[in-house]
């Protein structure tokens, strides 16, 4: 490979953060769980429906499970386009909506609902779990999102076939409803070329930049994964903020008697990266932060939920086209103005 060196606009920066997903690592194996544990909670008798299901006959019929559930991805872009970032979201807005809709309805009558919703997406959870709480007479507070529901049986599920049961049990202290699972994380490899997203890194540390993660993945889930390809060791300590670090946000502000929602398009994962240790919860919710740091900081992202909570934060964006819109997404970063559009993140390099 060529001598290469950092793309010049990157100058302007002393902080770099990342998204993870679509950016750094794919979400083809998130999608996967997904979409299993839509079909396990749907149909095994052990969930709402009438099978006998098994981990390994679900696992060789993954691609045709995937294909129907969310109808050849079009359910994965029509959430992701209205701002809906994680996977334990998709998982759980799809299987509320099926559920919701009756056994009569399709993946496809989920699909046309979403596609047709014109409010946000804090708004889309909230009737979700009205609709859950009415068909199946049970209480809002159990099936809203953070609920009982989303986390003891659509997170808990999702992370049964992701991490497997060895990991899983390992991590939570009890055995999947479903055992036979081998963990998809171990399947995982990155979107580019790994010889030069590791170049890629060593320039940047090299640079003397503040090199942060801003993901919405827990740290179990993607640390050791950025270990394996050699870059973990890259990242400031204090600027790896993940989903464990928006949870321990929330449950601080709840005993203050305040109700956040802190997962992207909120900024907090962003502001918490760029300032690490310096910077409370409270000054984040409160927007007290050095905007001068801020105007010098760079958020590289590929969905909707990336960009408005880098420009939230007063950061500048850009959009790679490696999520799961590829170049389509182009028109989208376009119209809402991203600072820079990217093939991916190996454009942050040119040949010296």
């Amino acid at each position: 490979m060529s001598q290469l060196k950092l793309s010049a606009f990157l100058d302007a920066y002393d902080t770099i953060i990342f998204d993870l997903d679509g950016v750094i690592t794919s979400e083809e194996m998130y999608w996967n769980a997904a979409a299993l544990t839509v079909y396990e909670i749907l149909n095994g008798k052990h969930y709402y429906g009438e099978q006998t299901l098994t981990a390994e006959q679900m696992m060789q019929a993954i691609s045709d499970i995937r294909k129907e559930v969310f109808c050849d991805r079009k359910t994965i872009t029509a959430l992701k386009n209205i701002g809906v970032n994680s996977n334990w979201d998709l998982a759980y807005l799809v299987v509320g909506m099926k559920l919701s809709l009756g056994e009569n309805a399709s993946f496809c009558d989920v699909l046309d609902y979403f596609t047709s919703f014109s409010k946000d997406t804090f708004t889309l959870y909230q009737t979700v779990a009205e609709k859950l709480a009415s068909h199946l007479q049970g209480d809002f507070s159990h099936f809203e999102r953070l609920g009982s529901f989303w986390q003891d049986e659509v997170v808990s599920c999702f992370q049964e076939w992701f991490l497997g049961d060895e990991y899983f049990k390992k991590e939570y202290g009890f055995t999947p409803r479903l055992s036979g699972k081998s963990g998809l994380m171990y399947r995982e490899e990155p979107l580019v070329n790994k010889e030069a997203l590791q170049i890629l890194f060593d320039l940047l540390k090299a640079s003397n930049k503040r090199i942060c993660v801003g993901t919405g993945r827990p740290r179990l889930e993607c640390a050791s994964v950025l270990a394996d390809w050699g870059i973990y060791s890259c990242f400031a300590s204090d600027g790896f903020v993940t989903y464990d670090d928006v949870t321990v946000a929330q449950d601080e502000l709840f005993r203050k008697g305040f109700h956040i929602n802190l997962p992207k398009p909120h900024p907090f994962m962003f502001v918490k990266a760029c300032f690490g240790h310096e910077i409370t919860t409270q000054q984040i919710v409160d927007g007290v932060y050095d905007k001068k740091i801020s105007a010098r900081t760079l958020v590289i992202g590929d969905a909707g939920a990336d960009l408005y909570a880098a420009k939230a934060a007063g950061f500048h964006f850009a959009a790679v086209l490696t999520g799961v819109q590829g170049e389509k997404a182009r028109t989208f970063f376009e119209a809402e103005k991203a600072d820079y559009i990217l093939d991916s993140v190996l454009d942050l390099m040119r040949e010296n």
